[in-house]
């Protein structure tokens, strides 16, 4: 991702994507997912102290999704 931390290792990168995968597939279980939790699970996992990162992240996806946040 162009976005996450360049200082990032791999194997981090991988563990965090495992995460928010492993989150996003309980919410989307739900009858009716939470918005947010898609975002704060990225922003939790992948850009945890990379505001940097984050912040352009949160532009581009809210060109695609105006609630992406």
């Amino acid at each position: 991702m162009d976005f996450v931390d360049p200082e990032m290792r791999l194997r981090d990168y991988i563990s965090a994507v495992s995460r928010v995968s492993a989150e996003w597939r309980v919410e989307l279980d739900r009858e009716h997912p939470i918005r947010g939790a898609f975002p704060a699970a990225m922003r939790t996992h992948l850009f945890a102290e990379y505001d940097v990162g984050w912040d352009a992240y949160c532009a581009h996806m809210r060109k695609q999704l105006s609630w992406f946040s």
